[in-house]
């Protein structure tokens, strides 16, 4: 029962990726749930069967300083349900990882079909996805394919590619073990498709890791008598992809399916003669002397050629990759976009590390204020780099735990495949030394393990690496003769609170997932009603997912945002109080729950100033620039706020706070981060109207009236009033037969900035 229980957990694990890469909630919170039910029910047989547990791994420790680490953040964090959730899913790992280190303790020869080919399967029907979804003839594929780049399934080509890179290295494991010639030549045609997808995504990053980690690792760390093997089979696997790449290309551009299908079929089938053929010749027995003679004159001469051919080689390698992964190849350098944007990132990470070393700022800190110390504008809600993500969000025992989870995992490893004794197992501990090789360098430039799955399958790497370290340790032939000894059924500490504790972790994760979960899907109906401007829908299901998951602080800004948006709808004044009232209510929440976020910031400034709480809105709009500063539209709200607030602080008789409150609206031409633009070039000129300062408010209003119609007819009955002062009455004929400005004298608007002009209370 042990073996289904692990083998349901290995194919949830598997299947991770078919579904968005569990990147969005409704797939990941179910998924934590049903990885809690079956490593709960895991526990529970071991109790029945009085088994010990083994947990002698300095991973454990590492799980456990990791979970403390993000416990310890609640204290510091900005987004308490950010942080709930990052505790979830490192819980989650942590049971995965005890899990399944625990089984293949005792079952380490079951690794090739219980993990590896799960994984390689669904990894190929992935593979399989993206390359159909390529061809754009099916529309509900389209979201596999970004531009010309394959994202497959999990819908993001840089993590699709490191996802198809490590597979590849498992299925060479497999491939160098088996003995069936036929399986052999199945195994590298499916590497083959693989690598094509892997090709189609155009991640440099991965182009960058291929050599490295496949072509020269992968042939390195195999034990000895397998390393030509490896970089033949890898050979035949990969070089058979240049032979039909332009022709599927070509194909998917004019949405031929059945050529692009054939193209595909021709790759892989060539992959796999070639392997079928290099292994028969591997089987015929020829004296070592005369095998590393052939070898060197094969190197040799194969060198010698390429050299001599060198112009030829490259020539046909650039008329074969499509033009524009060809580009992608060439353009790899320090100065490209992706580059420049990546080292931002990393430095802003690091500017909020500055003051936030210690505790760090909770799961989804970095969300919640990269804005804020970013200097050139990007969006982004992930660092691209999981351990400055990691130590972002729960300080250095955070990120020390981490790095003890990666090392010791690297380090069993590498001593598995060095003490080992078996042969096979030895081949098989360097795939997996590569896959995650290849997996935890590829982290450093990019998110992947922000997809849950892709954690997934780093913590299942990491279980692999402790069951063989224990393996090589002898462990398991310790536990066999103990199995034996009767004594061993007696009451144990051990076997009584470790299942307590998994279940005391089970229980409530397995409930939180199902009910958060649950949320998300409701919040993403409400996104489709969204769109859909079917709001009162919408609000609806925020609402329901705002009752399953009342810490999440998304929800409630929406329903704050729809609620804006129905009362500029409503027709009676009850109704619209009514949504206003309600856009405060969870406006404000979210704000409570997030303070930080510049989308809520946002909102809740809107909606202060559609309800005149001018004051308010400008302490609101004062915190969205400082979290947001690079925004030009946070800088017209802020001015907005400033100058019609001044308007209703003159009425109330506070002169001072309106000439304040002026005064630091024209202050904003000063602040380098803004760009005066229409509206904030209105709002400036109306400060700078009220004060008298008129020829710099007809150059503002002058810029602001080149903007909406409605910027027009405001700029215009403004310039209006500073013709009149300034006795150019003659400069207002032309606005005699303007619609929009008859009986402009009898406005409210007109005898108000009269009336404070006249007055002299500002000047």
């Amino acid at each position: 029962m042990k073996k289904v229980i692990a083998l349901f957990i290995i194919l949830t694990v598997a299947a991770g990726p078919l579904f968005r890469g569990l990147f969005f909630p409704y797939e990941m919170y179910l998924s934590l749930a049903m990885l809690s039910v079956l490593c709960a029910c895991y526990g529970i047989m071991k109790l029945v069967r009085k088994e010990e547990w083994h947990l002698r791994s300095v991973v454990v420790y590492g799980g456990i300083g990791l979970l403390l680490a993000y416990v310890i953040a609640f204290g510091t964090a900005v987004n308490m349900r950010g942080n709930i959730e990052a505790l979830m899913q490192y819980a989650v790992y942590l049971l995965l990882f005890i899990v399944l280190s625990d089984f293949f303790h005792e079952h380490i020869q079951n690794l090739p079909w219980m993990y590896f080919v799960p994984l390689i399967a669904i990894g190929f029907f992935a593979a399989i996805i993206g390359l159909v979804g390529y061809t754009r003839v099916f529309p509900e594929l389209d979201v596999t394919v970004n531009g010309r780049r394959i994202g497959s399934t999990l819908q993001y080509a840089n993590t699709a590619a490191i996802y198809f890179l490590l597979l590849m290295s498992f299925v060479m494991g497999i491939l160098l073990n088996v003995r069936n010639v036929l399986l052999k030549g199945i195994l590298a045609g499916v590497a083959n498709v693989m690598f094509m997808a892997l090709f189609f995504t155009s991640s440099r990053g991965v182009f960058l890791v291929v050599p490295f980690a496949v072509l020269l690792a992968l042939v390195i760390v195999m034990p000895k008598g397998y390393r030509l093997q490896s970089l033949v089979y890898v050979l035949c696997a990969v070089l058979p992809s240049l032979l039909s790449m332009e022709g599927y290309d070509a194909n998917s551009q004019i949405k031929n399916i059945v050529s692009a299908s054939k193209w595909i079929l021709l790759s892989g089938g060539v992959a796999g003669i070639s392997a079928m053929l290099a292994a028969l010749l591997f089987r015929i027995k020829v004296n070592k002397i005369i095998r590393y003679a052939a070898l060197g004159l094969c190197v040799i001469g194969t060198a010698a050629f390429v050299f001599v051919n060198r112009q030829a080689i490259v020539s046909y390698v650039a008329d074969v990759i499509p033009d524009h992964i060809f580009k992608r190849i060439r353009d790899i350098n320090f100065t490209t976009t992706n580059v420049v944007m990546r080292i931002e990132f990393f430095q802003d990470a690091l500017r909020l590390l500055k003051d936030h070393w210690l505790f760090g700022l909770g799961g989804g800190g970095f969300a919640s204020l990269y804005q804020s110390v970013k200097k050139l504008y990007y969006a982004a809600r992930l660092v691209h780099n999981h351990y400055l993500q990691v130590f972002v969000e729960s300080g250095i025992l955070g990120i020390l735990s981490f790095l003890t989870i990666t090392i010791s995992a690297f380090v069993y490893l590498i001593a598995a495949r060095i003490r080992l004794k078996d042969p096979k197992q030895k081949v098989y501990a360097a795939s997996v030394f590569v896959a995650f090789l290849s997996l935890a360098a590829h982290s450093a430039i990019d998110f992947n393990l922000s997809y849950t799955s892709m954690s997934f399958i780093f913590f299942s790497m990491v279980a692999v690496s402790a069951a063989y370290y224990r393996h090589v340790k002898k462990e398991k032939e310790a536990s066999e003769e103990t199995k034996q000894n009767p004594e061993t059924k007696t009451f144990s500490w051990r076997r009584a609170l470790v299942p307590s504790f998994f279940l005391l972790f089970c229980i409530p994760l397995a409930f939180f997932g199902i009910r958060y979960s649950k949320a998300a899907w409701y919040a993403e109906r409400g996104t489709e009603y969204k769109q859909e401007l079917n709001l009162e829908k919408a609000v609806e299901n925020y609402a329901k997912a705002s009752g399953l998951d009342p810490l999440q602080a998304a929800n409630r800004a929406e329903m704050a945002d729809l609620s804006l948006w129905m009362s500029k709808t409503v027709s009676t004044e009850a109704e619209k109080r009514e949504w206003i009232n309600k856009a405060l209510s969870e406006g404000e929440e979210a704000l409570r729950l997030d303070r930080y976020y510049p989308y809520y910031n946002r909102i809740m400034t809107e909606i202060y100033l559609f309800d005149g709480q001018y004051e308010k809105a400008a302490e609101q709009a004062k915190m969205l620039v400082y979290v947001q500063p690079l925004v030009d539209k946070n800088y017209e709200l802020l001015a907005q706020a400033y100058t019609e607030g001044a308007l209703v602080l003159l009425k109330e008789g506070n002169t001072d706070k309106a000439k304040e409150w002026l005064l630091a609206c024209e202050d904003l031409e000063d602040n380098e981060n803004v760009t005066i633009k229409s509206a904030t070039a209105f709002y400036m000129g109306k400060a700078a109207l009220l004060f008298g300062k008129y020829e710099k408010a007809t150059e503002l209003l002058q810029t602001a009236r080149k903007g909406s119609t409605d910027l027009r007819i405001e700029s215009d009955r403004l310039l209006y009033i500073i013709n009149e002062v300034k006795g150019n009455e003659d400069l207002n004929k032309k606005y005699e037969n303007v619609f929009y400005m008859g009986m402009i004298q009898s406005t409210p608007m007109y005898k108000e900035i009269k009336d404070i002009l006249e007055s002299g209370l500002l000047q």
